[in-house]
């Protein structure tokens, strides 16, 4: 619910990664000069990491919550049913990802002998890209 109302109280648009670091707490330039640090419940998520905080905001999405416009800097606005939920009170099922699952999970795409980047350092031919 935090997240939702997280975005209900900004008074204009921002991306998926700003709403994470304001839930953050972050206290960046960008944040500060905006004076995001009064939006509703900033700091909420502070012991949380950011990619753990974006895959909440992602659960959001896919459940209808929250929607994303599309183009190179999308932006983040609560659904009419995020809306419904606020007024109701009935918070939307999320789970906190592990935060070691998504790290491993990193980690394991980075030495994947199919990463583009990996291939290239490890002086692949161009056909195995």
């Amino acid at each position: 619910m935090a997240v939702l109302e997280c975005v209900d109280s900004i008074s204009w648009h921002v991306g998926r990664s700003k709403i994470a670091r304001i839930l953050k707490g972050s206290t960046a330039q960008d944040i500060t000069k905006l004076n995001l640090t009064h939006v509703r419940n900033y700091g909420e998520f502070r012991d949380l990491s950011l990619t753990q905080i974006e895959s909440i905001i992602d659960q959001l999405i896919q459940g209808g919550y929250l929607r994303t416009s599309f183009g190179r800097r999308p932006i983040v606005l609560i659904s009419s049913a995020g809306k419904r939920a606020m007024a109701t009170g009935k918070a939307p099922e999320v789970q906190i990802p592990d935060q070691i699952k998504l790290y491993t999970a990193r980690e394991r795409c980075r030495r994947c002998p199919y990463n583009p980047v990996l291939a290239l350092t490890a002086g692949y031919p161009d056909e195995s890209i």
